[in-house]
């Protein structure tokens, strides 16, 4: 089996992008229902997709963009692109299960040019889901970099679940993106209990394919634009190890929002505006959060903060298990906190007016 590096020199061909709409005009609000082009070694494939543009006229330079990848058992939400286009962003919502659009016939109807079904751990054909879900994304930032009203200089990407796993590669290998947004995703899958319940029903080679070519800690050391990761302690399927682990693996600055509860759901996950605000400080040359946790004894004191109301939440339980183990919140009304008895993993949460969530990184207890 190829990596995703020799499978990108194989089928990757740069051309101009060629768009189609699928209803007359726009369906709502500046939104077009599209198929573009994704040429793919000898057979061009037309990926569905929602293209919002913000209203009003762009700034000098044109539109800051985002490349939105969906989670598993979703598919392109215009509801999102809407979301990112009220905040300044042309945006772009590639379907990534070879679906078309809900409103052409029925739901989920299969694309026959759309590329592979089998969303996340489809290793099999010459297209495996993760490589063409790349593949398109990259397709996806030419269509917007194309754009007269889009800044291509300043394109980023925002993944959700599967789409988070997606992103992590997607990142490694697309280097016209400046910024990076995770939602719930974590690499090293194939090493938690939930990705090993995932990828069961593969082959024992499939499983050894999976986890030496497709699995994302094996690209991490190649993102070159600054990262963002929003996640509950009590996420069902990523685990807060395997998300400091894979935070660890970067060689860019890094920022959190994570939360001691987060709903996992591919809607409600975009909905939180902190994607945007890391997204437009990124671009404009800051970081939205640089906190910290210092720990001296057994005292924790957060440092890099913005003066919002901090706490400190933390387990006693294994931080790497799926299910999640119980995590508890203690306030920081100092900005201190001793660390109780028992504690194995923490991170400092911190809540700022108006309502946004930023954090800490996850540290252990016993490193």
């Amino acid at each position: 089996m190829l990596t995703l590096t020799e499978y990108l020199a194989r089928h990757r061909r740069e051309s101009a992008p060629k768009t189609e709409d699928v209803f007359p005009g726009e369906i709502y609000r500046s939104t077009r229902a599209l198929y573009y082009d994704v040429p793919a070694n000898d057979r061009t494939y037309r990926v569905f997709a929602y293209l919002t543009l913000p209203q009003g006229k762009p700034p000098r330079g044109g539109f800051p963009a985002v490349v939105i990848l969906h989670g598993g058992n979703g598919m392109a939400y215009y509801e999102v692109t809407k979301m990112w286009a009220d905040r300044g962003f042309a945006a772009i919502a590639p379907d990534l299960n070879g679906k078309c659009a809900p409103s052409t016939s029925v739901r989920n109807a299969v694309n026959p040019d759309g590329g592979p079904e089998g969303y996340g751990t489809n290793v099999r054909g010459e297209h495996p889901w993760a490589f063409f879900g790349v593949l398109s994304a990259m397709r996806a930032v030419d269509v917007l970099a194309a754009l007269p009203e889009v800044n291509a200089q300043k394109i980023c990407s925002c993944g959700l679940s599967w789409g988070g796993f997606l992103n992590l590669l997607f990142a490694a290998e697309e280097r016209r993106l400046k910024a990076v947004s995770i939602i719930y995703s974590t690499a090293f899958t194939d090493e938690s209990s939930w990705g090993q319940n995932s990828i069961a029903p593969l082959s024992e080679q499939e499983k050894r394919d999976y986890a030496q070519k497709i699995e994302p800690k094996n690209y991490l050391s190649k993102i070159s634009a600054p990262v963002f990761f929003t996640a509950g302690a009590d996420d069902h399927a990523f685990s807060m190890e395997n998300r400091r682990r894979t935070a660890a693996a970067l060689h860019v600055p890094v920022c959190f929002s994570l939360r001691k509860n987060f709903p996992h759901a591919n809607i409600y996950g975009f909905e939180e505006p902190e994607s945007e605000i890391f997204c437009q400080s990124v671009l404009n040359g800051g970081m939205p959060c640089t906190l910290s946790a210092v720990r001296e004894g057994d005292t924790v004191r957060a440092a890099g903060g913005a003066e919002g109301v901090l706490s400190l939440v933390y387990t006693c339980g294994d931080a790497s298990a799926i299910p999640s183990p119980e995590w508890e919140e203690l306030p920081m009304p100092q900005g201190k906190a001793n660390l109780p008895a028992g504690c194995t993993a923490y991170f400092i949460a911190e809540r700022r007016r108006g309502g946004t969530q930023w954090s800490s990184p996850l540290y252990l207890a016993q490193p």
